[in-house]
């Protein structure tokens, strides 16, 4: 049996978590972490929000998520597969803007037709992504002599 993690962040999604909580693959399961949703999943467990995201986190190998940034980097520093759905009711485009660096760089797949979903899903089954390195920022230093010169 595969369990995937999916995860909205703070606010709600419940386009995502209901059409994902009414897909029916054999072996798959979900577990939802549903945020402010209106929406309460019916046929698979979930939280709104929890103090351990970071040990459930631990414990799938599988992810779809909204495109926070939050929530992207911290899958990808931990070599998980993602699937990112971006959230395009936003006021920006900013979660499109991060879907297409993931994808553009072969760290995840990126979906944003809700019908699309199963398929998307059996791909993210089969990914293998790019190893993802995390670059520190080194401008801290510029930064402070230009402030104080």
């Amino acid at each position: 049996m595969i369990t995937v993690f999916v995860t909205v962040g703070t606010f709600k999604f419940d386009l995502l978590i209901k059409s994902l909580d009414y897909l029916k693959i054999d072996g798959v399961n979900f577990f939802f972490q549903i945020g402010s949703g209106d929406y309460i999943p019916i046929n698979n467990p979930y939280v709104r929000y929890t103090n351990e995201y970071n040990k459930l986190v631990n414990n799938y190998d599988f992810f779809i998520t909204h495109a926070g940034a939050g929530n992207i980097y911290h899958l990808l520093e931990l070599n998980k597969r993602i699937l990112i759905f971006p959230n395009l009711n936003r006021v920006d485009n900013h979660q499109l803007d991060i879907a297409n660096y993931v994808e553009k760089n072969n760290l995840g797949i990126i979906e944003k037709n809700i019908h699309n979903l199963q398929d998307s899903l059996m791909r993210l089954l089969n990914f293998q992504a790019k190893k993802y390195v995390k670059k520190d920022f080194f401008k801290t230093k510029e930064i402070f002599q230009y402030i104080y010169s």
